[in-house]
């Protein structure tokens, strides 16, 4: 390469020394010179790997000089162990990754040597770094930080990496694919050998395979590892039993903003779980992610999900010599999803239904087309197993889908499934974010200024009727304006403007034929989300959104009964009673794990590896959290993985818990109505409070607590089934108990004839004394339009409807 053999041909300087000899193309430095010669003329690489090197790489010749970090890290097939801890630490983080490593090197140490003392100080620091998000060097900048301002030995020579590492004892199981043709490599090739496909395994030329650099690959770790562990518990595997199901979720999470990238996790609930433990994190099962541009190929992404869950049922798993047989019984994801998964045409093609056969038609909406699933004439074919196995069959030798059918689904390779019946249509994305979301742009958007249904006049009136609702506590978001915000809205912001809000706040401005329209939604949906739905709650819903899909067809127009309409009146209840209520199988969990996972992921490498060492180190902390022996550590880890308001200061007694502090009372009139209520034949010693918490964990407050101004939560119902509104709580000394001041409200009538749950209602102006026992369940007073006063019950207590 000092002399150089070809002309000057295409602008090239004879004698330039880093042009190429054999195509005379002039880099601009002799790295690229040499990635040049790799890439283009790889046969005479050996008499380019004979030069001199610049000093940009001069480790390559010279063994004594450094070699960078990064590069010994990626070109190294093997870990190289070092004998120092510290330096041991820093070859477990990732290649380009800022976020944290597998810390593989420090699984094999052995932690039993740590004090329970260390290990308390160990998980509140990590408690500490999953709360805040922290990236690797956040972390390490936060012990480096400990070490300088406290002398505690815990802390010498230790990293953030082995602090992970001591709570990660999970090994995950990587796969690499083929990113041309998706199929799995084998243990031992690295080229692709699928016909027709000759795609490299590892980033860069074939002379640099062995340096192993992953290109396309996916992490997962086993359920059975995962399940055994939740089984050992106190006392879990008497209570849930021996036979388990499961309900899978995936979906597509953006990575970057400025990238096409995603992750794709494939996530598992336990069912026998009660509800309001199903998401924690320590009874979520993790099963995998995929990293990547577009969509995986679910063939090869979940065929190792596939055999373990055809074992887990043949052979299930041995816990306390017990054999636990293992079930996936529902599948809950969003239209795109579903239709990769199910090997489908996506939801507006035609037969995009996965339930039945369906075929839409087609109409002219604006300057394009869409499709329409108006109501036909006719019962349509449901979809079995068997025709569609046959569609996919005749689909691949024609290569044209055939009634949606692309292929053979991977989830066909489940013995005992029936995907047509465990995919099913989720309710948050389906009936919040799609239909109830298409409502509202129906009434809001100018294109509709024309119609009849057209609200894009009276939106401030809305929003003033909207804005002086005050849910309750369980209700976590407080209500945004319509206008300028709606396409911010959250799914739960939808789903309480549906339920609760939308049917006062439109009242009176909307005509009567879309309010009765808008009234058979809110009912079939309210019933769907019961606790326990009847056979009358089940038969009613489905009368009441079959009359929604027909009268929106008829008021709306066929061409807006897109996919979501479809489903919500033909199809919804019969999942139902196949799956139970809606909240049971919704995506709402998994959606705020999904969240947890974007703002947990740091930098652009081995983000999957990196993410799952972080859920299971965060689901070993809050398995362990109870184990910490200073209370101190306890309550401020416990701090670290809990979110919400707690309640400190409580004062037991024998009918509730009062909240905040007791203030005296010295009333006469208040005392003879106390000790007419208790019987009492003494003066009673009366202490006022503003707040209680009942047995069951609900918070009710009362008029007198000024702190809340944006919330109603001193509405309830009483055991006798009456409706009222507590203005103060009163705790008698003598007898131990607390009593509750009430104005009844009385129940006027519905608000609308087809919705049951909204009752309107007007205040009494009687005040009562009742004990707190005979409260039974906080309720939700609407009072934003001051003409439509109504109070609604929740339909559910697992807090699945906040």
């Amino acid at each position: 390469m000092a002399s150089i053999l070809m002309p000057d041909q295409n602008g090239t300087k004879t004698g330039h020394p880093w042009a190429c000899t054999i195509c005379g193309q002039i880099l601009s430095r002799k790295q690229r010179l040499q990635t040049h010669m790799e890439r283009k003329h790889p046969e005479i690489i050996n008499d380019f790997d004979g030069q001199v090197r610049g000093p940009y790489k001069r480790y390559e010749v010279d063994e004594t000089a450094p070699v960078p970090k990064r590069t010994r890290m990626r070109h190294n097939s093997e870990p190289q162990f070092e004998h120092s801890r510290l330096e041991e630490d820093c070859h477990a983080e990732q290649d380009c990754s800022d976020g944290y490593g597998a810390a593989d090197t420090m699984n094999n140490q052995d932690t039993t040597a740590s004090s329970h003392c260390d290990r308390d100080k160990y998980m509140a620091v990590l408690s500490y770094v999953n709360k805040m998000k922290l990236s690797a060097t956040a972390s390490e900048n936060l012990i480096r930080l400990l070490k300088l301002l406290v002398n505690d030995k815990d802390f010498e020579n230790i990293s953030a990496t082995h602090i992970r590492s001591v709570f990660t004892d999970v090994q995950p199981v990587t796969i690499d694919y083929c990113g041309k043709c998706g199929g799995a490599f084998s243990s031992d090739v690295c080229v692709c050998q699928t016909e027709g496909c000759n795609e490299l395994r590892y980033i860069g030329p074939l002379n640099k395979q062995h340096q192993k650099r992953r290109k396309c690959y996916f992490s997962f770790v086993p359920i059975a590892q995962q399940l055994e562990e939740i089984l050992k518990r106190d006392r879990v595997l008497q209570k849930l039993g021996d036979s388990l199901t499961l309900t899978m979720n995936t979906d597509g999470v953006p990575l970057y903003n400025s990238s096409s990238v995603s992750l794709w996790p494939v996530l598992f609930i336990i069912n026998n779980l009660p509800p309001t433990e199903r998401f924690l994190p320590q009874n979520l099962l993790i099963w995998g992610l995929w990293q990547g541009c577009g969509k995986p190929c679910f063939k090869t992404y979940l065929k190792p999900l596939v055999e373990e869950l055809n074992v887990l049922f043949t052979d299930g798993i041995q816990v306390n010599d017990v054999s636990v047989k293992i079930t996936l019984t529902c599948c809950t994801m969003d239209l795109q999803a579903k239709a990769q998964v199910m090997e489908m045409v996506q939801h507006n093609g035609e037969y995009g239904c996965v339930t039945c056969e369906d075929p839409g038609r087609m109409y002219k909406q604006g300057k394009g087309h869409c499709r329409g699933f108006p109501l036909n004439d006719s019962p349509l074919a449901l979809r079995s197993p068997d025709t569609v196995l046959s569609n996919a069959e005749e689909a691949m030798n024609t290569n044209v889908s055939v009634k949606g059918i692309k292929s053979v689904s991977v989830l066909f390779g489940i013995q005992y499934l029936d995907p047509i019946v465990a995919c099913v249509p989720d309710y948050m994305h389906g009936v919040l974010l799609g239909t109830t979301k298409k409502l509202l742009s129906l009434w809001l958007n100018k294109a509709s200024a024309k119609e009849a249904y057209y609200l894009g006049n009276d939106v401030k009136e809305i929003d003033r009727r909207l804005l002086q609702m005050k849910p309750v506590d369980s209700i976590t978001r407080l209500p945004r304006r319509l206008e300028g915000n709606m396409s911010h809205w959250k799914a739960s912001e939808f789903q309480h403007w549906l339920l609760f809000y939308s049917v006062p706040c439109v009242n009176g401005l909307l005509k009567k034929e879309y309010m009765d329209n808008l009234g058979f939604l809110v009912d079939g949906i309210y019933l769907l989300l019961g606790d326990a739905i009847t056979e009358d709650d089940l038969l009613r819903a489905e009368m009441s959104l079959a009359k929604f899909q027909l009268s929106f067809e008829t008021l709306y127009g066929p061409q807006n009964c897109g996919l979501n309409v479809h489903n919500i009146g033909c199809h919804l209840a019969q999942y139902v009673q196949h799956h139970g209520p809606l909240w049971a199988w919704s995506c709402f969990g998994f959606e705020d794990l999904n969240g947890f996972l974007i703002k947990s992921s740091h930098g652009t490498g081995d983000v999957s590896t990196q993410l799952l060492s972080t859920l299971f180190a965060r689901k070993q902390l809050c398995r362990e959290v109870e184990n910490i022996q200073s209370a101190e550590l306890k309550q401020f880890t416990m701090d670290m993985l809990t979110t919400g308001r707690r309640i400190k200061s409580l004062t037991q007694c024998s009918n509730c818990q009062i909240a905040g502090k007791l203030h005296e009372v010295n009333d006469d009139i208040t005392s003879r109505h106390v000790m007419e209520v208790l019987n009492l034949s003494i003066k009673p010693a009366l202490c006022c409070a503003s707040r209680i918490r009942l047995p069951s964990g609900q918070v009710i407050t009362s008029r007198s607590y000024k702190k809340q101004q944006k919330r109603v939560c001193y509405a309830i119902l009483t055991t006798k089934g009456e409706l009222s509104i507590v203005n103060q709580y009163l705790y008698e000394s003598h007898t131990d108990s607390c009593l509750a001041n009430i104005n009844r409200l009385e129940i006027v009538g519905f608000v609308s004839p087809h919705v049951r749950h909204l009752l309107q209602v007007k205040e009494s102006s009687v005040q009562e004394l009742i004990p707190v026992n005979d409260i039974m369940e906080q309720v939700l007073l609407l009072d934003g339009n001051a003409e439509t006063v109504c109070v609604s019950r929740l339909p559910n207590l697992h807090g699945m409807c906040g």
